[in-house]
Formats: structure tokens, C-alpha cells, sequence
């Protein structure tokens, strides 16, 4: 199996030809999930420090890294072999030097993971393995907690994580980053199981929250594609804003597509739709 090489509109991906989410996505539209991106903009400066746990291979890294904080620093996290080593490439391709990348996983504590490798052999959604998930051996990574990095990352205006329900360990693992930064949190949200344990520990931490609902397809994409191959597949994010800052940061959400004021820890919009 080779990777494949794609590019839109100035922007270049190294892509896995067997994953049928975010490297077809890539491949087909020349983005991700675009309407996490423009609420991002909306929010992040130029010289703004963003970290972003579960990178995968960089459909958003880049344009965050590139086009909304050119000027400050973006420090992105993938466990996963294959998919860092594409990460590392894609950043590379496109030209970005302020990016630091971490071959790691994000959690509450360190721990080592042993675990197989991703399958490149069958059709696969490479990025929706949960850590520890693949089944096998041969490969292994360590995970940390952002509150043992805090020297090395400094202040931090946003955290973006997209780790497959292990979002409330990251966060139990950067108590401390959250309580000296007080960053925007945008945190992937869409096991209805684990959602309402997510939502009461944030709400916790004196921060206020919307629901964020994009679809995956777009149709106005980079790639001018028609075709939709994704339906109403949609992803489901909270954006998280302290609440001393809720006054001065949510005129720039207006006009945001799929954001709703959340209220009851209890509804899920998935359970909403079905």
C-alpha cells in the first residue's frame, strides 16, 4: 500500500488510501469537518498557542497552524505511528515551522500503551480508535498529562481535543494548565454515554458551553465536489468559554452555523436527531 498525495487550493496532503473518513474527505473535498475551523477563526488571534490533542494527520492542524494563528504556536498530539508520521509530513509539506509535534497520548496520568497496529489493509476509519483500542501488539506509546508539560507549553489559549471519549481524562490531566490559562476548550463530544459526565465537569470548572454541530460534508468545499459521500453525518462538539470572558467573546459567534447554548447536561443532540 502507498499513501497518496493530494492537493487543493495551495494546501497538500499526504492521505491513507484505505481510511474512508478524513483521508477521503481530504482527498475528495481538501478538508475536514470545515465548520470547526471557521468557529475556531472566529475566536483565535494570530499569535494565539493552541493545543490540539488527537491530531491524526493534520486536517486541521494545517489550517489552524497556517491560516488562523500564523503568528503563535500550535502544539499537536498523535499516539499513533502511521498516522504522526503523516501528521509530521503534512506539516512539513505545507511549510509550517511553528508547529511542535509530540508523538503522545493526552491523559489524566502517565501510562504506556501496547497495543496493534492501524489496519492498512481493508477499508478503516483510522481516526476512530479510542487509545488502547487497536487489538494486537507490536506497537507501543506513552500518554501524559498536560499538567507535566507546563514549562515546556506556556500559556495556552485554546485546547482542542478530539481523543474518543477520553476527553475528560485529558482534562482531569491539565487541572492546573486550565486554572492559570483559563483556555477556550473545544472538546469532541458525541458518546451519549460519557456526555453528560463531560458536561458536569467542565460546567465545574466555571465555564460556560454550547453545542457545536458541523457536518461533514460541505458544499461549498475547497475541492468544489459535488458529491456527498458522507449523508448527514455530523460531527458533535462543545465549544467551552470561561465564564469571565463569555461577555467579551460571544459576539464573534454570531452567525455561527450549529452552535446552541447548552443547558441541561442531560439532552444530547444525537438522541435529538434519531
Amino acid at each position: 500500500m502507498s499513501f497518496k498525495s493530494v492537493s487543493f487550493a495551495g494546501t497538500s496532503f499526504f492521505t491513507l488510501p484505505n481510511d474512508f473518513y478524513i483521508s477521503k474527505s481530504l482527498e475528495l473535498y481538501g478538508e475536514w469537518s470545515w465548520g470547526e475551523l471557521v468557529l475556531l477563526a472566529r475566536l483565535l488571534r494570530r499569535d494565539s498557542r493552541v493545543i490540539e490533542a488527537g491530531a491524526h494527520i493534520g486536517s486541521h492542524s494545517i489550517f489552524i497552524a497556517r491560516d488562523i494563528c500564523p503568528k503563535g504556536k500550535l502544539f499537536v498530539f498523535e499516539p499513533r505511528r502511521i498516522s504522526f508520521q503523516l501528521l509530521c509530513a503534512n506539516l512539513t509539506a505545507n511549510g509550517i515551522t511553528h508547529a511542535h509535534a509530540y508523538r503522545l497520548g493526552v491523559g489524566a496520568e502517565k501510562a504506556r500503551i501496547h497495543e496493534g497496529p492501524l489496519p492498512l489493509d481493508k477499508a478503516y476509519n483510522s481516526g476512530g480508535p479510542a487509545i488502547g483500542a487497536l487489538q494486537g501488539e507490536g506497537e507501543a506509546y506513552d500518554v501524559v498529562a498536560l499538567d507535566t508539560m507546563i514549562e515546556e507549553l506556556g500559556a495556552i489559549d485554546l485546547i482542542k481535543a478530539d481523543v474518543q471519549g477520553h476527553e475528560g481524562a485529558l482534562l482531569r490531566g491539565a487541572s492546573q494548565l486550565i486554572s492559570t490559562c483559563r483556555p477556550l476548550l473545544y472538546l469532541e463530544n458525541d458518546e451519549r454515554d460519557r456526555s453528560r459526565a463531560l458536561i458536569e465537569q467542565v460546567m465545574a470548572l466555571d465555564y460556560r458551553l454550547w453545542w457545536h454541530a458541523v457536518p461533514v460534508f460541505r458544499q461549498n468545499n475547497r475541492g468544489r465536489t459535488l458529491q456527498n459521500i458522507f449523508g448527514n453525518v455530523t460531527s458533535f462538539n462543545m465549544l467551552c468559554i470561561p465564564a469571565e470572558r463569555v461577555d467579551a467573546l460571544t459576539p464573534a459567534l454570531t452567525g455561527i452555523g450549529g452552535l446552541q447554548p447548552m443547558t441541561d447536561p442531560g439532552w444530547f443532540p444525537v438522541a435529538a436527531q434519531s
